[in-house]
């Protein structure tokens, strides 16, 4: 078996999002396509090639992590990991993230760092545990809110057009101030504000501000899964405590629902300790 490691040329990305994707055991939808075409850069992947074949994907994205004293550093946010299920065991996904490493290095990038989906194998490469997360579920009837800061601005709906441009800002504010968050360029926010991979509809989100005195302080971004009677959170950000708390009483508050789902929650959120029943 003779493996040759490169990154992808243009015309080479969707057979690399096509391979991505079977990695992961799912076909690519036209919307994945676009998705990955929206995010990817082609000269910072790293693929494993047997011959013309693709057998291995792996990819960094140019990005900035805010770190404790506030500085932002140059950072390769490894992504898209995955070896052909034909192709297992073989030192691929090894080779990959060596090479990885090296080429970050040589961009002068003083951080690599992902979201793992297996995180056991990449402790060998030098990656361990660099923060932590929280993943909760409220039900309706323990979601009454106390101990929260007075509520003097106004919640509102946007539209997706509208999200985009107004969340970027509120997103820098809050990463210039909490240790742990990535930057995100145009085509991030583009693809973040346009619905799903997985090809769902953006008109299925729902995009809600808090807004005082003319400054938008706060935004939510969820769905609603009605199989499941609850609101999913994707995303929950406030430069302020006020829109913090009026953030959750919005979301706490929806009828209909039976729970209230949210991801990836930052372990010093304050929301435990608002709750009048915990």
């Amino acid at each position: 078996m003779n493996i040759e490691f490169r990154p992808v040329r243009e015309e080479e990305v969707d057979d690399f999002i096509r391979a991505e994707s079977r990695g992961f055991g799912r076909n690519a939808t036209d919307a994945y396509l676009a998705h990955g075409n929206r995010l990817i850069e082609a000269d910072r992947t790293l693929a494993a090639f047997e011959g013309k074949r693709l057998v291995g994907t792996s990819t960094s994205h140019t990005l900035k992590m805010t770190v404790p004293g506030g500085a932002a550093v140059p950072t390769g946010g490894i992504a898209w990991v995955t070896v052909q299920p034909t192709h297992r065991r073989r030192g691929i996904n090894a080779g990959m993230m060596i090479q990885q490493l090296h080429r970050i290095h040589e961009r002068s990038e003083p951080l690599a760092a992902l979201w793992p989906s297996e995180s056991a194998i990449y402790g060998r490469f030098g990656y361990e545990m660099a923060a932590f997360g929280e993943r909760w579920t409220v039900e309706r009837q323990h979601s009454a809110l106390t101990h929260s800061p007075e509520e003097r601005g106004q919640t509102s709906f946007v539209d997706s057009w509208e999200a985009r441009g107004i969340f970027p800002d509120v997103y820098q504010r809050v990463f210039s101030v909490r240790s742990g968050m990535v930057t995100r360029n145009d085509a991030a926010w583009d693809d973040e504000l346009s619905g799903t991979p997985q090809g769902r509809s953006v008109a299925e989100n729902f995009y809600v501000v808090y807004e005082l005195d003319g400054q938008v302080d706060g935004y939510v971004k969820y769905r609603i899964d009605r199989s499941q009677s609850s609101l999913i959170i994707f995303e929950l950000v406030s430069a302020t405590d006020e829109a913090h708390a009026a953030l959750w009483k919005f979301c706490m508050g929806v009828d209909l629902l039976d729970t209230v789902e949210a991801n990836n929650r930052p372990v010093d959120d304050p929301l435990l300790w608002m709750l009048a029943d915990p």
